[in-house]
């Protein structure tokens, strides 16, 4: 038979993790990042509590970016460089973002509203998208 392991680990994965084929909070999480940018608010991931896991730390991250968190709580100092490399933009989503800005500047001074940027059309979602890209990086 096998052991049925209990959810005992906060904000970890557990026996149930294993075998369900996705990630079982992916809807709430997603409701409060969605609730949380609706009210201007910025959404943090809880803890995980098993501060030693730092590939469980990092998958973690990984979740909470990929569902549009803006971070994540870290209860132990072991877990602040995984949680700000996950959750800090990468090189090539600046590189984007700087070529969104400057390319909207550009079209703005030419009067056009919305552009193509390579095989993309560049509009003012764009544009905010890129310059929040920027102020999480702190204007690089």
């Amino acid at each position: 038979m096998t052991k049925i392991h209990l959810d005992t680990d906060i904000g970890g994965m557990d026996w149930w993790d294993e075998r369900y084929p996705g990630h079982r909070f992916h809807y709430p999480m997603s409701r409060t990042a969605v609730a949380a940018h609706a009210a201007g608010l910025r959404a943090i991931d809880g803890p995980l509590a098993d501060y030693k896991d730092l590939d469980t730390s990092r998958k973690m991250c990984v979740i909470a970016r990929g569902l549009d968190y803006d971070g994540k709580w870290c209860i132990h100092p072991s877990q602040i460089a995984i949680a700000n490399e996950v959750f800090s933009p990468t090189e090539q989503e600046l590189q984007w973002a700087r070529e969104v800005v400057t390319a909207y500047q550009q079209a703005m001074a030419k009067g056009t509203g919305a552009i193509s940027l390579g095989d993309r059309m560049i509009d003012m979602a764009s544009l905010r998208m890129a310059q929040t890209i920027l102020k999480a990086a702190g204007g690089k």
